[in-house]
């Protein structure tokens, strides 16, 4: 009897060494292996992706964009599969890695995006000039016109409009709206143009009668000795 009871006590004995021991194996795992959610660099990645999107990432980059906004979203959908497994089983080193994947291809984004923006405003700086020196030239054929003719003005006061509100748009760094603002002045010179050449074609259709009215005229003055005045309307010279 005695021997059975210090069997069962040695027994007992080794179990509570063995509880120990996997207690102790349990507490290592649950403290020295748990691997911490990276919680801050999947914020900070995704007020990254929001930045870029203010900054028009989305518009000017968006190859490159939409290819950031999948990794962060990978990244986060993959610390939730890790965040549902036991904590000494997660492990967020892949989570990490596309974050870092995902903050790159922003980073690119946005210096893409920076770069198409300044590339726009300088083919705006070009446009704008280029629109400016049309908008003279039809200034200058319609001071060559009599007044009636100048109903196509309008069109050159609002191109005038158009072209002052692209370059303070663009001045306040707001290209795409200034782009804007350079069509529509373009099809006011476009419709400037237009008239003009309406106005001329048919300021000109009579130049044949002109000429006839003025050949009699000068006939008349040499026949009879009287005075003929002669007044050219298209270029103000009589």
């Amino acid at each position: 009897m005695a021997g059975s009871g210090r069997k069962k006590k040695s027994r007992g004995v080794r179990l509570a060494v063995l509880a120990g021991f996997v207690a102790v194996v349990l507490v290592v795992l649950f403290t020295v292996r748990r691997d911490p959610e990276p919680t801050s660099s999947m914020l900070t990645a995704e007020q990254y992706l929001n930045l870029a999107r203010l900054s028009g990432a989305d518009v000017d980059a968006a190859e490159t964009f939409e290819q950031a906004c999948r990794r962060v979203r990978d990244a986060r959908s993959e610390m939730m599969r890790q965040y549902g497994r036991p904590a000494f089983l997660r492990d967020y080193g892949h989570t990490r890695r596309i974050i870092i994947e995902g903050s790159k291809l922003v980073a690119q984004a946005i210096e893409e995006a920076r770069t198409e923006a300044a590339s726009r405003e300088a083919r705006l700086q070009e446009e704008i000039a280029a629109i400016e020196a049309e908008v003279d030239e039809v200034r200058l054929l319609l001071l060559r016109l009599p007044p009636r003719y100048h109903r196509a003005l309008r069109h050159v006061v609002s191109a005038e409009s158009r072209v002052t509100a692209a370059q303070t748009k663009l001045t306040a760094k707001e290209s795409r709206e200034a782009l804007e603002s350079m069509q529509l002045a373009r099809g006011e010179v476009s419709l400037a143009m237009r008239d003009v050449r309406g106005l001329l074609l048919g300021f000109l259709s009579r130049r044949q009668e002109w000429e006839a009215d003025l050949q009699n005229t000068l006939d008349w003055s040499r026949r009879t000795g009287g005075t003929a005045f002669v007044v050219d309307k298209l270029n103000h010279r009589g």
